[in-house]
């Protein structure tokens, strides 16, 4: 059984602040993989979504 788990390089991990257990979202669009830091992906999402500030701020 495998884990799904990838190798994303160094270089990378540094630019969009990835260390060792922080969580990645991917978002899949078209025939395009981005890569983004869980967290500010989360703060990004509930910045832009009125309902989800009531619920978590």
């Amino acid at each position: 059984m495998t884990k799904g788990q990838i190798v994303i390089p160094a270089a990378i991990r540094k630019l969009v602040g990835l260390e060792k257990g922080t969580k990645a979202s991917f978002e899949v669009k078209d025939n395009e993989t981005r890569i983004k830091n869980y967290l500010i992906f989360m703060i990004g999402w509930l910045m832009d979504n009125e309902s989800a500030r009531h619920l978590y701020c």
